[in-house]
């Protein structure tokens, strides 16, 4: 067996553990509560829509750009997020100016704890303050 596959395998044996419907109720309440905690936060909207939600979650910040959010939460705070970029927005987004979004997603090992953090850095970074000894969860400033 190569090495890819033993991630591959080791991923599957920690659902099978887990059990995928567990799984699935952790994934959709954290990404719940990512939702509501980014629509509290000044400035964020959250832009995901359907009636049934992943544990994808899109956002966008007023006045920072989604490329600028990325890049500092990878980089200041040890956050992984991706950029959505305009290709991938609703036209209607496009049409008020909005070009890129920023994609986070939770996983079975994410921890409320975690989403605290995120809240807790985008806040920082929106509104220039940044508290990094509080905000790294051990990460190197």
């Amino acid at each position: 067996m190569s090495r890819p596959s033993w991630g591959l395998g080791a991923a599957c044996q920690y659902a099978l553990e887990i059990g995928v419907e567990n799984i699935w109720h952790h994934v959709r309440g954290l990404a719940a509560g990512m939702r509501g905690m980014l629509a509290e936060l000044p400035g964020m909207t959250v832009q995901d829509r359907g009636v049934e939600k992943s544990g994808i979650v899109t956002f966008f910040h007023e006045s920072v750009p989604a490329e600028v959010l990325v890049g500092a939460l990878r980089d200041e705070f040890g956050i992984n997020t991706s950029v959505s970029n305009t290709q991938l927005t609703r036209r209607a987004l496009r049409a008020r100016g909005v070009t890129s979004l920023v994609r986070a997603s939770v996983h079975a090992y994410n921890t409320p704890e975690e989403i605290e953090r995120l809240g807790a850095s985008l806040m920082a970074l929106a509104d220039g303050k940044r508290n990094y000894r509080e905000l790294n969860a051990g990460q190197p400033v």
